[in-house]
This record gives C-alpha cells, sequence and structure tokens, in this order.
C-alpha cells in the first residue's frame, strides 16, 4: 500500500502581509514559519518515511529541508507540485481570483470552453490538472511511506484527484500553514484519510 503524507509549506513572508505567491520564488518562511515546521518535522518523525518530495519554490523546499534534516531522509525536486501559475494577475496578490473570475465570465459569454480560459501570460485549469496527474500517476505505482512537501492550491488539487477529479473546477479545501493531509493508494483506489490537521501545531 501506498501513503501519501502531504504537507503544506509554514507561513511565508508575503502570505504574513496578505499578499499572495503563487509561481514566484521570491519568499522565504517567517519566523513563525520556521517554528511551525519544527513541530511538524517533530511530529513525522513517528512515520516511516522512505522518500520526500518537493516543490522547487523557496517556501516549499524549505520545508522539506527542515523535515529532511529532522528525519534523515533526502529531498527530489518536482516542478510538477510548483503552485499554479497565474501569470500577470500575481501581482494583485489575494485578488488575482477575483481578476479571473471576471476574465471567466466574459470569456465564458463569447463562448470559449472553460479548460481554455487562463489569466494573462499563466496557466489554464487544464494543464495545472494535468502536471498534478501526471505527478499523482506516477506515485502510485510506489509502495510504502512518502512526503509531499507542496502548497496550498497544489494540496487542493492532489486531495480533488483522489476524491473526485471530474468536475468542472476544484472543490475547496483549507490548507492551513504547516498543516498534514494522509492520502492512500491500495487496489487501485485513492482514499483520502485525513485533512489539514494542525494538532501537532498545539504542542
Amino acid at each position: 500500500m501506498l501513503k501519501i503524507i502531504l504537507i503544506r509549506h509554514g507561513e511565508e513572508e508575503k502570505k504574513k502581509s496578505n499578499d499572495a505567491e503563487y509561481q514566484t520564488n521570491d519568499s522565504v518562511l517567517t519566523p513563525k514559519g520556521i517554528k511551525q515546521v519544527k513541530k511538524l518535522a517533530q511530529r513525522l518523525r513517528s512515520e516511516k518515511i522512505e522518500e520526500i518530495y518537493s516543490s522547487d519554490i523557496k517556501r516549499a523546499l524549505q520545508t522539506a529541508k527542515i523535515i529532511s534534516k529532522e528525519i534523515g531522509v533526502d529531498i527530489k525536486i518536482d516542478k510538477r507540485i510548483r503552485e499554479r501559475n497565474v501569470g500577470e494577475f500575481e501581482k494583485l496578490g489575494d485578488n488575482w481570483r477575483k481578476a479571473f473570475n471576471e476574465l471567466k465570465e466574459k470569456e465564458l459569454a463569447n463562448g470559449i470552453p472553460l479548460k481554455d480560459i487562463k489569466p494573462p501570460g499563466g496557466e489554464n485549469l487544464y494543464g495545472f490538472r494535468e502536471r498534478i496527474k501526471s505527478f499523482m500517476k506516477e506515485l502510485s505505482n510506489k509502495k510504502g511511506d512518502i512526503l509531499v512537501s507542496a502548497h496550498g492550491g497544489v494540496n487542493m488539487a492532489i486531495i480533488n484527484f483522489a476524491q473526485d477529479w471530474n468536475t468542472l473546477e476544484f472543490k475547496p479545501i483549507k490548507q492551513d500553514p504547516a498543516c498534514i493531509n494522509i492520502l492512500s493508494f491500495d487496489d487501485n483506489k485513492w482514499n483520502v484519510i485525513s485533512i489539514n490537521d494542525t494538532k501537532h501545531l498545539n504542542n
């Protein structure tokens, strides 16, 4: 059986100032974020993790490095689990979705299929889904316990993949900094065991 321990990176500098970051690579963990990840690493010591996969974006990779040092497992970097590329809308921070929804409604009215609509210079939902799907299909051929250090949007996509990949748009799923999600793959079926577990941060 395969067990995926899917985590989100700790608190990051830009998110602390309510300026969301996606594929830009400027922000690192805050001191609070580092403390969160150290608590997360302590929690993960009880797991039998055999591999670590991480996004190459600083905040996720910094998270993975702290855990790697704690549990003694090397990191494999995979760009497929980068956050979604929102192109020119990234400069809008948390408001990018509002701008994208306005664009989406306009283009849908002009007969453009949802899967083809994307932020200027960014990635459409289909492209984002396909790289997540590729990553998950590769993992499904493995056994044992694997840690994946990624981002809120990526984690949401992965959990949607495991639950129901056929919806037109992703179902929103809360992902707090340094949270844990547990998924398994057994008998050719994905199962979601837990979502957004942050109990380790209360210690």
